[in-house]
């Protein structure tokens, strides 16, 4: 057992990928849209995000969503003066302030409310934790016991967060190494054969991939022995034609990792 989170992880939800070993056209020559951006949703950087949203980066989430600065603490979302939409109530979210020490791209802003962590799925972000706000364990400024809960995804070692741009994760996180291991064989066969996530680093591939593999911070056997057949079947084809159609004839596809990403 790893000491992760306590919080039961739900899946990254992220979109499904078409592969680039077969013929079809990419999505978007083919007229496929990408869904508008939703504020709670991913987001790289700002321009990712609706019109007057700004990209949350920050130990509060292991990946960055779309947010709003606000300004009445523990109620509904309120954008705060100066910001697009100023004055707008924003519902089914809520308003936290971090403590000074909180490093991120805001220290008030709109959070999800939950009362599952099934209503966090809906933003894609990857949020798998739905719980009262807090602080490396300590309640967020003006919250008060049990008054709301709200999606995150803290991260694996709050002492030690990987950063979810860079994905530092080989460097933060002690192990297993076999699990690191195999993730980061398991993404050299992804990016080699254009399987991989569209829009992750291998770094970040990698990360995900162990977040997938270690759920709620266990060894998911299935998911790991599911990577190692890719990655087998990649290295038994090796120098042949099939070295990127065997792993898909042999373990199917990667379609349940790939559908985590976006």
């Amino acid at each position: 057992m790893i000491s992760h989170r306590k919080h039961h992880i739900v899946l990254y939800a992220f979109l499904i990928l078409l592969f680039a070993c077969s013929e079809d056209p990419p999505a978007e020559d083919i007229g496929v849209e990408k869904p508008d951006p939703i504020m709670g949703g991913p987001c790289v950087q700002d321009s990712d995000c609706p019109v007057g949203n700004v990209c949350q980066i920050s130990v509060f989430s292991s990946r960055p969503f779309c947010t709003v600065e606000c300004d009445f603490v523990s109620d509904i979302c309120h954008v705060a003066a100066g910001q697009p939409n100023a004055g707008e109530y924003i519902t089914g979210f809520r308003c936290i302030e971090m403590p000074p020490e909180f490093e991120g791209t805001l220290h008030r802003f709109c959070a999800p409310e939950c009362d599952t962590v099934a209503d966090c799925e809906k933003f894609g972000t990857g949020f798998d934790t739905c719980g009262e706000p807090n602080y490396k364990g300590l309640p967020t400024i003006g919250f008060d016991a049990g008054a709301f809960n709200v999606c995150s995804a803290p991260p694996i070692s709050p002492e030690h967060p990987v950063d979810p741009v860079l994905c530092d994760w080989e460097e933060k996180i002690p192990g297993p190494s076999n699990v690191k291991g195999i993730c980061k064989d398991f993404c050299n066969y992804l990016f080699t054969c254009q399987e991989n996530p569209e829009g992750l680093t291998r770094d970040c591939c990698g990360w995900h991939c162990f977040l997938w593999t270690t759920p709620g911070g266990t060894v998911n056997d299935t998911r790991k022995a599911s990577s190692i057949c890719f990655i087998n079947a990649f290295h038994g084809a090796q120098g042949t034609a099939k070295v990127c159609t065997a792993p898909l004839e042999t373990c199917g596809d990667p379609l349940e990792f790939n559908s985590e990403f976006e």
